[in-house]
């Protein structure tokens, strides 16, 4: 098979990697969503490098060694593909693809050291959703590859979602590629979601602990959803919502997989249960049956998060309530993919998780790895209870259905739901969520803080907009011309991506400004006596964005 035509976007990811390169950046990281052929983009990458030495692709899954394997085969045909995974031991190839599991242990992790000797070193390596590389595992593997050694391999990471439940990927040093889902879908590269359908059942969501990850506990959800008849309601849902659709569920554990699957056989429709314990060649067989329309739905636990890759899925049901922000967007990721079979992503929502999340990946390039010592933070940050007016966790404070804080009206007189969660019946909800951020006028335009950049939208045509960002003195033009509300949505997504801090509200805008603040107001040219005009934090941001955002509008306008 010939080699893909690259897209210009791949292509101008494979270029900022060189450019970060030449720059001294050592790991850099690239973003874009699930189903945008980040498997292409690195094998291109692999194959432009081949002159710097061997490639090795660390993974984690099965079914991401394959997909590498064979991606290659097509972009870099030249090159010979071996896999170090359980009995597979070929680590002479010329592109290595590595199991973290299987080279982190001793005995293969020297094997593959000292074939390099023999072979040659690696040039090149890359990390396959990247997420993962700040695990115990993963920083074992990278630092005896030579990763962290100044001097060492550069080392390109890939994911969907640069986040991992609540902690920093330290490991990256700086995003040199950024895409997020509503450019790829404007793009028509990735299918239009529909309004989420969020269906509230009777699960009680207080008797939901929290695991020792920080994350809901599955057993305890599990046992809430079979006690309540969440599960009849799921399926009822399902075939009132989707039963012309190709459907992926995620359950929280195997027995509410299996229940869920055997609840819609009884309704009618052809369904399967897979998880962790599946034999391999049965599910195989199941993903054969999804793909030609025998089965109907798939309901899976913890087997089909990442690495799955099923494009005529037009509907994934979310039956697993996370806190974890990145594993929300892998369950949906699972539907984005475009197929000629259909039009659109239907995502129905049982527990809640779409009124937690959005479809936006945030960057966090903290400078910690794993620390099992380390307290897990909520990404989307702590909720406060009306009554306490702080984060409590009394169950008569939250809704017996949604397991968020109740008003305080509703508290005061002892109900245990809000009002608008009326069980089994469905509600639509825009899984990008809600504009909060603050766009600043700028001349004919506005601008926007995202980190250290700047997003800008300036005028292109008659109610369409030239979309940029600003970084380090260079402007990057993201879109020449795009409608008003795609340039906002745009931006909006790549400014909460980079920097959390630009919604509205935040009780840092009314602190009073800091001294840096003050001092770099004073370098770019406010004159001195009218920094006392400056009182809070909030205005010194918003001058400094001004400040910045006017010198890249001249040099887009240059």
């Amino acid at each position: 098979m010939t080699a893909l035509v690259l897209r210009d976007y791949q292509k101008k990811a494979i270029d900022s990697i060189h450019t970060a390169e030449r720059e001294g950046v050592r790991r850099p990281l690239v973003v874009h969503p699930t189903g945008t052929g980040k498997t292409v983009t690195f094998a291109a990458t692999i194959e432009r490098r081949a002159d710097r030495g061997r490639a090795i692709v660390l993974v984690h899954r099965e079914e991401l060694a394959d997909q590498a394997i064979e991606k290659l085969g097509w972009q870099a045909p030249n090159l010979r593909t071996g896999k170090v995974k359980a009995t597979h031991n070929d680590v002479g190839a010329d592109v290595v693809i590595a199991s973290v599991p299987t080279v982190q242990r001793d005995n293969r992790l020297a094997q593959l050291l000292e074939a390099q000797q023999t072979y040659g070193p690696f040039g090149t390596i890359i990390a396959d959703e990247a997420h993962h590389a700040p695990a115990p595992s993963w920083v074992k593997v990278m630092t005896a590859l030579g990763s962290y050694n100044p001097y060492g391999p550069l080392t390109v990471g890939f994911t969907a979602t640069p986040e991992r439940d609540g902690k920093t990927l330290g490991v990256w040093e700086k995003v040199v590629s950024y895409m997020s889902i509503r450019e790829a879908i404007y793009q028509d590269f990735l299918v239009p979601i529909l309004p989420a359908v969020v269906i509230e059942t009777k699960t009680d969501m207080r008797k939901v602990r929290k695991g020792g990850d920080g994350d809901l506990s599955g057993g305890d959800l599990g046992r809430a959803m079979e006690d309540s008849g969440a599960i009849d309601q799921i399926a009822d849902g399902l075939i009132e919502h989707a039963s012309d659709r190709k459907i992926l569920a995620f359950t929280p554990t195997v027995a509410t997989a299996h229940a869920l699957a055997e609840a819609l056989v009884k309704r009618g429709m052809s369904a399967e249960a897979v998880d962790g314990e599946t034999d391999t060649e049965l599910r195989t067989a199941v993903k054969h049956r999804l793909k030609t329309g025998e089965t109907q739905c798939v309901v899976n636990c913890g087997v089909f998060t990442e690495g799955f890759d099923e494009p005529s899925i037009d509907c994934v049901c979310i039956a697993r309530a996370t806190t974890f922000h990145g594993l929300y967007i892998q369950m949906a990721g699972r539907g984005t993919r475009k197929s000629p079979v259909k039009t659109n992503l239907l995502i129905i929502d049982v527990v809640g998780a779409t009124k937690r999340h959005d479809l936006v990946s945030r960057v966090d390039l903290g400078d910690e790895l794993d620390d099992p010592k380390r307290k897990v933070v909520n990404p989307t940050g702590p909720r406060v209870c009306k009554f306490c007016e702080e984060a409590c966790e009394e169950p008569g404070h939250r809704c017996s259905l949604c397991e968020r804080y109740l008003p305080l009206g509703r508290i005061e007189e002892g109900e245990t739901r809000h009002e608008n969660c009326h069980a089994g019946k469905a509600a639509r909800t825009d899984v990008f969520g809600a504009s909060r951020l603050r766009w600043l006028p700028l001349k004919e335009g506005w601008c926007l803080g995202a980190g250290d950049e700047i997003v800008l939208m300036v005028p292109a045509g008659l109610d369409t907009w030239k979309l940029a960002s600003y970084r380090d003195n260079r402007v990057e033009i993201i879109h020449s011309e795009l409608p008003a509300d795609w340039a906002m949505g745009i931006g909006e997504d790549r400014a909460k991506a980079f920097l959390p801090l630009v919604e509205r509200g935040k009780s840092w805008l009314t602190m009073p400004p800091s001294t840096a603040q003050l001092g770099r107001l004073e370098r770019e040219g406010l004159k001195r006596e009218l920094l006392p005009k400056v009182r809070t934090r909030g205005d010194a941001a918003d001058l400094l964005t001004r400040i910045s955002a006017r010198r890249a509008w001249n040099k887009i306008s240059a």
